[in-house]
């Protein structure tokens, strides 16, 4: 996964858990290199299925993004917004969102 160092010890700590939990399949889609609370996730075979994350005081806000079930969908498809998450809560919705290890080794 990319160099988080610029990134937040609140998303750090996410980002470590996730590969405890996932492993090394995971990549960081970073369309927020200069904000260190925010960062994008996803599968590296499967960059469509992502997690968006924020940290703030208290908590996480997690986005998720599935690709288009249609021409018509646009480039993405949400799949669902979760506000004021701990870490483990958050890190569980990401992990059901992306797959479980054995569909990511």
């Amino acid at each position: 996964m990319d160099d988080i160092g610029s990134k937040s010890e609140g998303v750090q700590r996410l980002v470590s858990g996730l590969r405890e939990r996932l492993g090394d399949a995971l990549v960081l889609v970073d369309h927020w290199r200069e904000e260190p609370d925010a960062v994008g996730i996803a599968h590296h075979e499967y960059r469509g299925r992502l997690a968006y994350v924020c940290c703030y005081p208290g908590g996480y806000f997690v986005s998720l993004e599935s690709p288009p079930g249609s021409e018509g969908d646009g480039p993405y498809r949400a799949a669902g917004d979760h506000n004021d998450l701990e870490l483990d809560a958050a890190l569980e919705v990401i992990e059901r969102h992306l797959g479980d290890r054995d569909r990511l080794a």
